[in-house]
């Protein structure tokens, strides 16, 4: 519980920015493809108990959908797609007991 509290405080400390810019941290996901492929694995996770602690979700502050801040999820079923696919070259995953930390 330690952890998630500590990676979800890290997490919404990453401002999302403009890919162009080089003080940016955290830009937009690549395209479209991608975007959903993260929102299906999220949804399936929560589906099977996982909780969004940080994150998950377009910004709507931005200019198209493609941004996502910082993402923590805890309890993330091991067979789920989140647990064992790649999310997208931003992510790290942990085990069943740990955080799973992406964009």
């Amino acid at each position: 519980e330690v952890l998630a509290e500590l990676l979800t405080r890290e997490a919404e400390s990453y401002p999302l920015g403009d890919p162009l810019d080089d003080e940016t941290v955290l830009g937009p996901l690549n395209n479209h493809d991608e975007l959903e492929k993260v929102r299906r694995q999220i949804a399936s996770a929560v589906r099977a108990g996982a909780v969004v602690r940080a994150g998950g979700a377009s910004d709507p502050a931005w200019p198209t959908e493609l941004y996502v801040p910082a993402t923590v999820i805890t309890g993330v079923p091991p067979e789920s797609q989140l647990a064992r696919e790649e999310t997208s070259e931003d992510a790290a995953g942990a085990g069943h007991d740990q955080p799973h930390v992406g964009h």
